[in-house]
């Protein structure tokens, strides 16, 4: 059996073991830092500040650069869409124009068919009473009235009426 003082000799030195490792080890460390550190003493030593503000200027004229890159994409797009605008404008004049005068020419073509139409109507009309009046045109007025008494209908008037009563009577 171990006693409380074995034990409590045992405990610390175990403590002190563990120190000493740690010691070590942060010795062992610091000198690999310290090592690296040399190497950075070595570099050169340039001014930072004249590099950092050439960086910024550089950064700068960068962005005129590219500022001024935009701006004149942006005037040749609105130039391109004007011209682009006042060509469809142009365009759409020409076919309204176009479009109107087909008009004006479609509706003279009808209104001269519809005349000639009127025209063939009232000439084929005429002649189709010439020729309804045809087997009675050689009758004299007294046939005439027999032919309407024949038909029931009014024998008075002139030959001329007559005559048209007995076409109607035969156009119906």
């Amino acid at each position: 059996m171990t006693t409380s003082a074995e034990q409590v000799e045992e405990a610390t030195s175990g403590a002190r073991t563990a120190v000493d490792r740690s010691a070590e080890l942060w010795r062992r460390r610091t000198e690999q830092v310290t090592a690296g550190a040399s190497v950075l003493v070595t570099l050169p030593s340039k001014d930072m500040d004249q590099s950092t503000e050439q960086y910024f200027e550089y950064l700068q004229r960068s962005l005129e650069i590219n500022r001024q890159l935009a701006k004149r994409w942006t005037d040749a797009l609105s130039a391109f869409s004007g011209a682009a605008q006042s060509h469809t404008e142009s365009l759409g004049e020409a076919v309204r124009g176009h479009t109107e005068a087909i008009r004006d020419w479609l509706t003279a073509e009808i209104d001269t068919l519809q005349q000639a139409t009127v025209s063939r109507t009232g000439a084929a009309k005429q002649a189709q009473q010439e020729l309804a009046r045809q087997p009675y045109h050689d009758l004299p007025k007294p046939e005439l009235a027999d032919e309407l008494g024949r038909r029931d209908l009014p024998t008075s008037g002139t030959a001329e009426e007559v005559l048209e009563r007995l076409h109607d009577a035969d156009t119906r």
